[in-house]
């Protein structure tokens, strides 16, 4: 039996074009499945991120090196960066590099705004496949 026999087999042998049929469908979940992540993605990294959940600490030089090092000493602040020094705020800054092992600078204020704009625009959270990202 060639191959295009053992093809006509299992098209017929199901009901006229069963196995065919299932793999379109299934073809086509693997589609929208990736579609979805797609806009997922695309949602998640092009201004999708809630104004809420993006994380800043105030901070402060500790040390300023005589030679060039790969090193900073920071110290966390309250409320500014002229604040008392922050015991709590520098726990969360090391969990937040332990996790994502890098840091980030803080959006301006026009992105802040920006971001708002698409919170209000997009409403964001009201999609049932949406995750919050931290």
């Amino acid at each position: 039996m060639n191959s295009a026999q053992v093809i006509f087999w299992l098209v017929s042998g199901l009901g006229g074009g069963g196995l065919l049929g299932w793999f379109a469908a299934v073809r086509s979940k693997v589609g929208s499945f990736r579609q979805g992540r797609r806009a997922r993605r695309l949602r998640t990294w092009h201004g999708y991120i809630p104004e809420g959940m993006i994380a800043s600490w105030y901070a402060g030089l500790v040390e300023e090196p005589t030679t060039p090092t790969a090193r900073v000493v920071l110290e966390v602040r309250q409320g500014g960066p002229d604040g008392k020094p922050d015991v709590m705020g520098a726990h969360a800054l090391r969990q937040r590099i332990k996790a994502d092992g890098m840091l980030a600078r803080v959006p301006t204020p026009t992105e802040y705004e920006f971001l708002g704009d698409l919170h209000k625009k997009l409403g964001y959270g009201q999609d049932p496949d949406a995750r919050v990202i931290l």
